[in-house]
C-alpha cells in the first residue's frame, strides 16, 4: 500500500516529488534514503527540498505559538476546560498535556502565555517574524504599566521596530525610550540565553 504524501504548501512539484521519495517510508533507514553514492545534483535537490520543508514547518510552529498561548490562558481561567482533558488541575494539564503535546517546557509555555496576555492583538505572522525572545523583551519592558490605548500603541510600535532590529538593538531602543532600565533588559537577556541553551 502506497504511503500518503505529506503536502507542503508552496513546494514545486519536483520538490514535492523529492520529499515524497525521502519521506515516503519513514521506517526506511536513513543511510538507505540518502546513500553514500548519491549523485551531486540529486543531493542538491534533496537538500534544498528538505531545507524548504523544514523552514515551512518551523514557521508554522511559530505562527501557532500565540494560539497555544491563548489556549493556555483560557485553560487557566476555566476549570471546565481542564476537566475536559481529564486533568485534575491546571498544573496537571501543563505537565501532562502542554509539555508532551507541544514540546514546550513550562517556562517557555508561560512566556508564550505572558506575551499573548500582554498583546492579544498579535498575529501568527507577527509572532513568527519577531520571535519569542524579542516579544518577551517587549512584554517585560512594558508589563507594569496600566493597560491603555497609548500602551497598546507603544507595544505595536515596538513590535514593528522588532521586525527590523536585532535583539540587542531592540533592547537598546527600549532603553533609549525610557521603558526599562538596563538591569531589566540584562535579566531578560540572561533568561533568553538560558532557555536557548536548555533546548
Amino acid at each position: 500500500m502506497q504511503e500518503k504524501s505529506i503536502v507542503f504548501p508552496g513546494m514545486g512539484s519536483d520538490e514535492q516529488l523529492v520529499l515524497d521519495t525521502l519521506l515516503g517510508d519513514d521506517k526506511e533507514e536513513i543511510d538507505i534514503v540518502i546513500k553514500d553514492d548519491i549523485e551531486s545534483d540529486a543531493f542538491v535537490r534533496s537538500f534544498n527540498a528538505i531545507a524548504k520543508a523544514y523552514n515551512r514547518v518551523e514557521n508554522v510552529g511559530l505562527r501557532l505559538r500565540p494560539i497555544i498561548g491563548r489556549m493556555i490562558g483560557l485553560i487557566q481561567k476555566r476549570p471546565d476546560l481542564v476537566k475536559a482533558f481529564g486533568c485534575k488541575d491546571y498544573n496537571d494539564f501543563m505537565t501532562n498535556k502542554v509539555r508532551p503535546v507541544f514540546n514546550l517546557n513550562r517556562s517557555e509555555a508561560y512566556k508564550v502565555k505572558g506575551i499573548v496576555d500582554a498583546m492579544p492583538w498579535l498575529t501568527g505572522e507577527d509572532y513568527a517574524e519577531v520571535g519569542t525572545g524579542k516579544l518577551s523583551l517587549i512584554t517585560k519592558s512594558t508589563k507594569d504599566k496600566t493597560e491603555t490605548e497609548s500602551l497598546r500603541r507603544e507595544r505595536v510600535e515596538l513590535v514593528d521596530a522588532a521586525k527590523k532590529l536585532s535583539y540587542d538593538e531592540l533592547a537598546q531602543h527600549i532603553h533609549n525610550r525610557g521603558l526599562a532600565d538596563r538591569e531589566v533588559l540584562l535579566a531578560a537577556e540572561i533568561t533568553l540565553k538560558t532557555s536557548q541553551e536548555g533546548r
